[in-house]
């Protein structure tokens, strides 16, 4: 059931998003556009002031000037900037400058001086707070992003030969570089071999299938089960755990590893299998082939997955950050007389 919130931030509160890609990019849609949607829906003025800001990471762009007039000049009181690169700690600076209040998102180990530049920070997990530090830290889950009436209709095998799925970025920590040859060793283990094929849906002619957020549910439902191998790194440690969501939400049995996010959630053998090496991976793709255990599984995973990480449970954590950073008090960063000087004219240039 949807929550009914009453909070100050619906009647007097302009808020502002500068996200570093456009809709196609994950962490952009999911710690942006989807609370973006969230706050209009409760009746926020909630605006996407710019996206793909990634690309003018490199300078001080005429781009850049054009943001911050247009914040100014639409008199916005708390702005986001999800995964902020350095323009955006420079944006923030000015900002804060003129009293508004910034909000930074970030869901990797990208290292800075958060508590400097932001009013606040929001983080996608525990472990990533710990590695980064970050004072006036928030941690809020990935919201989900399946539409509810999407997911596995039936866990009867299609073919002799089971469909094990895997989703992922082909850069980074858990990319490309690391899935194809360990896919490639669990294929030479005899049990495999003649019983699994592999589909890997990511961006790239390396895929599978090349990964489009109008075909990805369809194709993963179209599988019998999907894995999330990880390598042992402090990236890895740090990831939040949207993609076990994503495959819980659509009903998929699952392999994974244990990240600690991911061990947050699952409870092995009830809503998922969990697994660390090659061979581990392999016990449990040997699990999986009994119907009657996909179904189980898969369910269970669903049920925890719409229960906890909706938008109706994860958005009321969003308005209480905003809700505390306004109405904490507004302490000015230390700024060179380039930035100040900077910050008055831009303030002047925003009245024109």
């Amino acid at each position: 059931m949807k929550q009914s919130i009453d909070f100050p931030v619906s009647s007097t509160y302009k808020i502002g998003w500068i996200l570093t890609g456009d809709y196609s990019f994950a962490s952009s849609r999911l710690q942006g556009y989807r609370i973006h949607d969230y706050l209009t829906a409760q009746g926020c003025d909630s605006n996407i002031i710019a996206d793909s800001f990634g690309q003018y990471e490199t300078g001080y762009s005429p781009t850049f000037f054009s943001v911050l007039r247009k914040i100014l000049h639409n008199h916005l009181d708390v702005v986001f900037f999800q995964k902020p690169g350095w323009m955006m700690f420079k944006m923030s600076e000015i900002l804060r400058l003129r009293g508004i209040k910034t909000i930074a998102i970030q869901c990797d180990p990208f290292p800075g001086d958060y508590g400097h530049y932001f009013d606040a920070t929001v983080l996608t997990t525990e472990e990533l707070k710990q590695q980064l530090k970050i004072p006036n830290a928030y941690v809020i889950d990935d919201m989900l992003e399946v539409p509810l009436q999407v997911h596995k209709e039936t866990y009867t095998a299609q073919s002799e030969r089971l469909r094990v799925v895997w989703v992922g970025q082909g850069t980074g920590s858990g990319g490309r570089k690391f899935i194809e040859p360990f896919l490639n060793q669990l294929a030479q283990n005899p049990k495999i071999a003649n019983n699994i094929e592999f589909v890997t849906i990511s961006r790239g002619t390396w895929a599978t299938h090349e990964w489009s957020l109008g075909t990805v549910y369809k194709l993963i439902c179209d599988c019998d089960m999907a894995i999330i191998p990880l390598p042992e790194d402090n990236w890895a440690n740090a990831k939040s755990a949207n993609r076990l969501t994503m495959f819980m939400a659509l009903g998929m049995p699952t392999i994974v590893s244990p990240v600690p996010s991911y061990l947050r959630i699952i409870q092995p053998g009830e809503n998922s299998l969990l697994a660390r090496t090659p061979d581990e991976f392999v016990t449990a793709i040997e699990l999986y082939r009994n119907e009657e255990r996909r179904k189980k599984l898969g369910s269970a995973g669903r049920e925890l997955a719409i229960n906890h990480f909706s938008p109706e449970t994860l958005g009321p954590e969003w308005v209480k950050v905003i809700d505390e950073t306004w109405q904490t008090p507004h302490a000015k960063p230390t700024s060179n007389t380039t930035t100040r000087l900077m910050s008055r004219l831009l303030q002047t240039a925003a009245r024109l």
